[in-house]
């Protein structure tokens, strides 16, 4: 191989490597709010299933967190509250799932 095809593949697989780690740190807030997304869904299945819910259901996480569903919902120091809207459309869910969080104080968190 000469060192200029080995350049090129160097450069090459550097910026991928690069590209890759900056839309991780650029999105690394956003993955935590899709985790917490998978986990309602899974948690609104059960619930679906349990109360045998008729669809389209429209639900808020605090009415999950009364049914004891769900503990409270927080991403690092702020504490998030959902309103659900469930549907089914032919064989699978569709789930919109939109939060709003707010920031603890400092003294709240003592």
């Amino acid at each position: 191989m000469s060192n200029k095809l080995i350049v090129v593949w160097g450069t090459v697989i550097i910026l991928l490597v690069g590209t890759i780690y900056f839309i991780g740190v650029k999105y690394e807030e956003e993955l935590k709010y899709i985790s917490l997304k998978n986990e309602l869904k899974d948690t609104l299945k059960e619930y679906i299933k349990d109360n045998d819910s008729k669809l389209p259901l429209k639900i808020t996480s605090e009415e999950l967190e009364e049914q004891e569903y769900i503990g409270e919902l927080k991403i690092d120091d702020k504490i998030c509250a959902a309103d659900i809207e469930v549907d089914k459309k032919f064989l699978f869910y569709d789930y919109n799932i939109e939060f709003t969080c707010i920031k603890l104080e400092e003294d709240e968190t003592k």
